[in-house]
């Protein structure tokens, strides 16, 4: 004859200890959620949101316009006097051919969103060559969009990301 074993039983501490296990897996899940979600967060936002939504037609079409003009623009950061830079921006059209007489203009806005957005305005130093100074901000990577206004309404807009070093 063969003992059978006898069963195990189920009592309260071993429920109670069953259930705080399992909300305790629960809520410590959710806690390390919850604050990589607001301490990772790189506070990338877009102002006027639905506006913007509403207009991507035109945003599209001036996309479509600008791709046409073949125009292409290339970033250098150079160092300058104390805590000065030089940023040079070259803008070529198809052929490689310089565009001149443009207004231009570069924000620099950190990539992260630190405070500190510059707007510069660029002079013209060579045919399709802009330059200008700016105060040396905090060192990393920047985001620095080009806005170039010509002659016959020809609009350029580009992103450029350039690494600003001390």
């Amino acid at each position: 004859m063969t003992a059978t074993p006898e069963p195990k039983r189920i009592t309260g501490k071993k429920v109670l200890l069953w259930m705080v296990a399992f909300f305790g897996v629960i809520i410590g899940a959710n806690a390390s959620l919850t604050y990589f979600a607001l301490n990772t967060w790189p506070r990338l936002t877009t102002e006027d949101a639905y506006k913007k939504g509403l207009a991507y037609n035109q945003t599209l079409d001036a996309a479509a316009r600008q791709s046409a003009m073949g125009w292409v623009s290339t970033i250098d950061i150079h160092p300058g006097t104390g805590t000065d830079k030089t940023i040079k921006i070259n803008l070529t059209g198809a052929g490689d051919t310089p565009q001149s007489g443009l207004v231009v203009t570069a924000t620099l806005e950190h990539a992260v969103g630190t405070p500190g957005t510059q707007i510069i305005t660029l002079t013209e130093t060579a045919p399709g060559t802009y330059a200008g100074t700016f105060k040396s901000p905090a060192e990393g990577r920047w985001l620095t969009e080009v806005n170039a206004v010509g002659p016959n309404d020809a609009n350029y807009r580009m992103k450029h990301q350039v690494m600003i070093k001390p």
